[in-house]
């Protein structure tokens, strides 16, 4: 099954479920996701935030830190010589989230940021790492209380589109 068709499954569940025990984020809550990303590659991560502010608005700001693994092919033309080449790119990260349920079981958020990615490559270019800064908005829909589906799209060094579930705790 390629991955638009992995993407476009969990998107009909996301939306199609009716069966909800819904768990918004709040205070003192932990929630730990692992997703599948895509874009420019395949790429793996793991997320987590624990609930620190329900009191800034509407919404809940919450901390915790990412870390992802993504590999990736590209083509180059030096001169005449056309080779292909391989990357493949660790990622990690503190986060902080502004979280907002909607209406519950559905809960939108946008994530910040600043940490460091470590890119190797297979062929002529030379190894690197860097800081990096990222940004993120997403969607969480509540299936069970303790667990959800989640959907982000944005920069993170590892993919541009990400999805998977998440567990509260």
């Amino acid at each position: 099954m390629n991955t638009k068709r992995v993407l476009i499954v969990l998107a009909v569940i996301t939306i199609g479920c009716s069966w909800s025990h819904a768990q918004v984020m709040r205070k003192g809550m932990n929630l730990a996701g692992v997703g599948l990303g895509v874009v420019p590659g395949i790429g793996v991560n793991a997320s987590y935030d624990y609930g620190l502010v329900d009191d800034w608005g509407p919404g809940i700001f919450t901390i915790g830190g990412y870390v992802g693994f993504g590999t990736w092919g590209r083509a180059y033309h030096i001169a005449n010589d056309h080779s292909n080449y391989r990357v493949n790119a660790f990622a990690f990260a503190p986060r902080a989230t502004y979280r907002y349920a909607i209406e519950p079981p559905f809960e939108i958020y946008g994530t910040f940021l600043l940490g460091a990615v470590i890119k190797s490559y297979s062929d002529y270019f030379p190894n690197d790492s860097r800081a990096f800064v990222g940004i993120t908005i997403g969607g969480r829909y509540s299936f069970k209380s303790n667990a959800s589906l989640f959907a982000e799209i944005g920069f993170n060094e590892i993919s541009f589109l990400s999805t998977g579930l998440s567990f509260s705790f």
